[in-house]
This record gives C-alpha cells, sequence and structure tokens, in this order.
C-alpha cells in the first residue's frame, strides 16, 4: 500500500488491516487492483471482520487524483460517504454523499479510489451534514480526508483498501447520469469562443474585440442555446464549427496574436453571460 503514496495524498498514516469491497459478478478490490469504470458503476459490498459491534463507524470512498494523478488540481472527489455504521453491518447506517462510480476523465490515466474505515466516538447527527445525491457532482470535488476527520471528530482509521481504473466507455453514460456533461460543455463553449476570436481577432483590435462576420454571431447564438439546453445535438455542432473555424485560425494564427491568448481567455471565461442576456446582445459586446 505504501508504493500509492496514500500517505501523504490522502492521510497521515496507513490503517494496517485490509477492508474487503467485493462489486457485482464476485469483483473484488484487491490492494491496487486495476478495475474498470463499467465493473464499479454500482455499489460494493463491504465487509470487516474485525469492527466491533459497539462502535459505529464512518466509511469514506475517494479519489485523491481528481482529473488526474500528475495534476490533481481538484483533489479529492469524495465519491461516497456512510456515517453510523453498526459493527459490520455496512446495509446500515446514513448516507451523506450516495455512491457514484468512479468516472476518470478520458486520457487521464489510472486514479486511485480508496476506500477508508474510521471508528466514530459516538452517533454522528445526521441533520449536522448535508446529504449529496448522485445525481450531481455539488459539493464532491476539492475535498480533503483530513477536513472529514477533524469536522466530525472520526478516529484513527482502522482499514483501509483500493482499487486503479481510468476511463471506459461507461464513464460517458456516468457523466450524463450525475450532470457533469454541463461542466465539460462550458469548457467547449468558452474554447469554441477562443478560437473563433483568435481565427478573426489581430493584435491591433483588443480594445474592440469583434467577431464581424453575422455567420459568426449566428454560430455563437445557436451553440449557445444548445449549450443552455443541455441539447443532445450540442456536442454534434461543436465538433462541427471547431472544424469549420479551426481551418481559419491554422491559416492566420501567427505568434504575435497567441501572445494575446491569456486576454481571451480573461474576457471570454468573465463574460458568458445567460441566454436572455446573450441572445439580445451583439457577440463584440460579450468582451468589452
Amino acid at each position: 500500500m505504501n508504493d500509492y503514496e496514500i500517505v501523504p495524498d490522502v492521510l497521515s498514516e496507513l490503517p494496517k488491516k485490509a477492508l474487503s469491497v467485493t462489486y457485482e459478478n464476485g469483483v473484488k478490490v484487491d490492494q491496487g487492483n486495476v478495475l474498470t469504470p463499467t465493473q464499479v458503476q454500482n455499489k460494493p459490498t463491504i465487509h470487516f471482520e474485525d469492527a466491533d459491534a459497539s462502535t459505529l463507524y464512518t466509511l469514506l470512498f475517494t479519489d485523491p487524483d481528481a482529473p488526474s494523478r500528475s495534476n490533481p488540481i481538484r483533489r479529492e472527489f469524495h465519491h461516497w460517504m456512510r456515517i453510523n455504521i453498526p459493527g459490520n453491518d455496512f446495509t446500515q447506517g446514513e448516507d451523506i454523499y450516495d455512491y457514484i462510480g468512479s468516472g476518470p476523465p478520458s486520457g487521464s490515466g489510472l486514479h486511485r479510489y480508496i476506500f477508508i474505515l474510521f471508528p466514530q466516538k459516538g452517533k454522528i447527527p445526521s441533520e449536522e451534514a448535508e446529504h449529496k445525491t448522485n445525481s450531481s457532482i455539488e459539493g464532491r470535488p476539492f475535498q480533503k480526508t483530513s477536513d472529514i476527520i477533524t469536522k466530525y471528530g472520526l478516529e484513527n482509521p482502522v482499514a483501509i483498501n483500493l482499487y486503479q481504473a481510468e476511463y471506459d466507455s461507461y464513464v460517458d453514460e456516468l457523466y450524463k447520469k450525475i450532470g457533469i456533461k454541463r461542466y465539460i460543455s462550458i469548457f467547449k463553449i468558452l474554447i469554441s469562443f477562443y478560437v473563433l476570436l483568435l481565427s478573426k481577432m489581430l493584435p491591433g483590435n483588443l480594445k474592440t474585440n469583434s467577431l464581424t462576420s453575422p455567420e459568426e454571431f449566428r454560430d455563437c447564438v445557436t451553440l449557445y442555446s444548445d449549450f443552455l439546453g443541455d441539447s443532445l445535438s450540442f456536442n454534434n455542432k461543436f465538433e462541427l464549427l471547431a472544424q469549420k473555424y479551426t481551418k481559419e485560425l491554422a491559416a492566420d494564427a501567427q505568434g504575435q496574436q497567441l501572445k494575446h491568448w491569456s486576454t481571451v481567455i480573461h474576457l471570454s471565461a468573465n463574460h458568458l453571460r445567460p441566454a436572455s442576456d446573450f441572445c439580445s446582445t451583439p457577440c463584440h459586446n460579450m468582451y468589452r
């Protein structure tokens, strides 16, 4: 377990005992073995043979490698948390975070998915924690196991296990279920704006930031409207528009233009507007 750098990434010290974690079809978590998101999409069965029947436990399932192990800027992402588990009966207790399976982004490599069991000092009042459903990622990224320990007054962990996983095709389905599609769409719409700007904007007209073509303006409005409506056509339309405008970008993007990349990002990201404002406002005014 030391090879996986759980210390110091997640814990200050490692528990000495293994937690038994078994998914459907007998798929077992085994000290860092590689599983697929498809295999772990549903909640597993947990067992800890050394559990004290008189003790309540908290189970935490976390990914410290969000969005990747090499660049964990959203560390940690909490996938599941159950409190007030009586002894070894993991069917009981209360979920603070409903279970969400592994969803490593495409190209992000292997992520560590870690199950940790903590004894509690007493019963945790459920009203102390805001319940997080598995239909959203709200409240899950940018978390710390150390903060959970402090918030709930947990004892040192007594058992642990982990597996590793990387992207497979199930992740796309998972993203739709939990609303990540909208977050991805935000980045895609900004990228499309960057491409449009860079394909037309010369350093000399950063003051006006004009998108002069009516066709470009219509493309912006259509794409943005699809984004707000979470349209199924959004991804396909984005790909077509990216191909269309990237050809122009490749033809006239010069090194001097690219020096203004950070300016374009700043203008784009800080002036993305609601649809009602967007559709009634010329594109160039969005970047004033």
